[in-house]
């Protein structure tokens, strides 16, 4: 499991970000065209946040979260497949650790990577 860690904020409209949608029973992952503000409002209203996989609280004090889902969007090349599904740790000594996957089948196995990755790092 490779990951980055990007900050968990700033994530308004960027136009060189690539956007999707979830159709067929959230099975198949579709680019849509997102090119200025309104369109991305259009998009962040339809899409952003409404696809949970799973969400984990590890430990309440301190608070560590660990949650996984459709992200709807990904700053890879264009020449690479889409990574739209995201793993972000919240709180503990891994937050901000983010790791994105091209499916649901390796966001449903990386969410729980990263559930044992910061079990054993607070451990």
């Amino acid at each position: 499991m490779s990951d980055l860690i990007l900050p968990v904020d700033g994530n308004g409209f960027q136009p060189n970000r690539r956007y999707y949608v979830l159709e067929d029973d959230n099975r198949t992952v579709r680019q849509v065209p997102v090119v200025c503000e309104a369109d991305f409002n259009e998009w962040r209203s339809q899409t952003y946040g409404r696809y949970h996989v799973d969400r984990i609280v590890i430990c309440e004090e301190p608070e560590i979260i660990v949650a996984t889902h459709f992200l709807g969007h990904d700053d890879e090349s264009p020449d690479t497949p889409p990574k739209p599904w995201s793993t972000v740790v919240l709180g503990g000594p891994l937050h901000g650790r983010v790791w994105q996957y091209a499916t649901l089948g390796e966001a449903k196995q990386g969410h729980w990577e990263a559930v044992d990755l910061v079990r054993r790092a607070i451990t």
